[in-house]
């Protein structure tokens, strides 16, 4: 048992100060499933392994799609849009950018202006829109622009948030 590693340094510390030879030693990858016999050792089978997940709380836990998900975050990051609705107006000419990991900060100016002017230009236009509605259309098309300028898919989470 225990990682390759750990059985190499079996026949380096053990077996080979005892006499044996390395080609004499069966040092079984994860996985392997060994039959032994009066006068033979051999691999029998191998069997799949997923290595666990561990998430700070348990071991194996954690789902595909959770998985997935941070994946998706590392590589492409995520961008935050929130629209301040005021007096019951929404304002986007206050709307916030927040976001993390898809864009260079050289990049980041040019990038949020134009988020700006696509969260602008959707809630212009539908502003009679449910605030449900209205966050996932503005997601969806954020998805497809960004995605034509940065090649890339960030998760986009829109907020309308009511402001006394």
């Amino acid at each position: 048992g225990g990682a390759d590693r750990h059985r190499y340094k079996f026949w380096e510390f053990v077996a080979e100060p005892a006499g044996y030879m390395r080609d004499h030693v069966l040092i079984p990858t994860s996985g392997e499933i060994l039959a032994i016999e009066p006068h033979h050792i051999s691999v029998a089978e191998t069997v799949p392994l997923n290595p666990p997940t561990v998430d700070g709380l348990g071991i194996g836990d954690v789902g595909p799609a959770v998985l997935s998900d941070r994946k998706n975050l590392s590589q492409a990051g995520m961008v935050v849009v929130v629209i301040p609705r005021i007096n019951g107006q929404l304002a986007v000419k206050k709307t916030e950018v927040i976001s993390r990991g898809f864009v260079f900060m050289k990049e980041a100016d040019e990038v949020v202006g134009f988020i700006r002017e696509v969260v602008a230009d959707t809630v212009k236009t539908n502003q009679k829109m449910k605030d449900a509605d209205l966050k996932r259309l503005v997601e969806k098309r954020l998805s497809k622009r960004l995605y034509k300028i940065i090649r890339r898919e960030p998760l986009i989470l829109t907020v309308i948030l009511s402001v006394s």
